[in-house]
């Protein structure tokens, strides 16, 4: 027996120890009243049949959609499927804090390997040529120093 005209209708596992027909029966006249529903069942079809919102208690938190349970799981998989994405995105955020606190600034991997290339080119001079001194040097600077001494 269910309560004549309530605003509201409060309803845990109905549907265990029931038959199916008893099932059915309590569907049908759970559909025909215009009162607030909450049911807490582990009957899929039940609620797939009865429900048009959804309130999910997870981990502390209630969540809920504005669909009926039959669209439950597909938005579970969603919600969950975001929180690993962000979990893995704040995970790579902290690591990377990590190496900024243990080693300070850095540069990215290639700008790595061509600074010390540019640092070695600009730390060289610039080349001057140098003349060839001529093929008879010796004997040139011997020419001079004996016409001097003459």
């Amino acid at each position: 027996m269910l309560a004549p005209a309530p605003d509201i209708l409060l309803l845990d596992e109905p549907t265990n120890h029931l038959d199916l027909p008893t099932i059915e029966w309590l569907e049908g006249e759970l559909e025909s009243r215009r009162c607030a529903l909450v049911i807490i069942s582990h009957d899929r079809r039940f609620l797939s049949n009865l429900s048009r919102s959804t309130a999910w208690l997870d981990r502390g938190q209630i969540r809920q959609i504005d669909r009926g349970f039959s669209a439950f799981e597909a938005w579970r998989d969603e919600v969950l499927a975001e929180e690993e994405r962000d979990q893995h995105k704040l995970d790579r955020k902290i690591v990377n804090e990590e190496h900024w606190l243990r080693y300070g600034v850095f540069r990215p991997p290639q700008a790595q390997r061509q600074a010390p290339r540019q640092s070695a080119a600009a730390a060289r001079p610039a080349a001057v040529p140098i003349a060839a001194p001529p093929a008879n040097a010796s004997l040139a600077a011997a020419e001079a120093t004996s016409q001097a001494s003459w």
